[in-house]
């Protein structure tokens, strides 16, 4: 497991380990709230606590590892070609 410290070069890879995109600190930022406000909040808080946490620096995995459905979810908020 390769865990990230502070540096904002760093990027986190969110992926169903076909697919895969990768985000910065700021676009962590951006994608947990974007997903905080919609449908799936609360029901997928994991996802959005580990954006979270890779944002404010806290140490995590570099992977966030979700199911086909949550990657294609997360990737059109992130593109957004999904609105919340």
């Amino acid at each position: 497991m390769t865990l990230y410290k502070d540096n904002d070069l760093k990027k986190i890879i969110v992926t169903d380990e076909i697919k895969s995109f990768n985000v910065n600190k700021q676009e962590a930022l951006t994608l947990e709230k974007k997903l905080n406000l919609s449908t799936y909040g609360k029901t997928w808080i994991y996802i959005g606590d580990h954006l979270y946490n890779f944002a404010i620096d806290r140490e995590v995995d570099e992977k966030v590892l979700v199911t086909k459905f949550q990657y294609e979810y997360l990737n059109g908020l992130h593109t957004n070609k999904i609105s919340t």
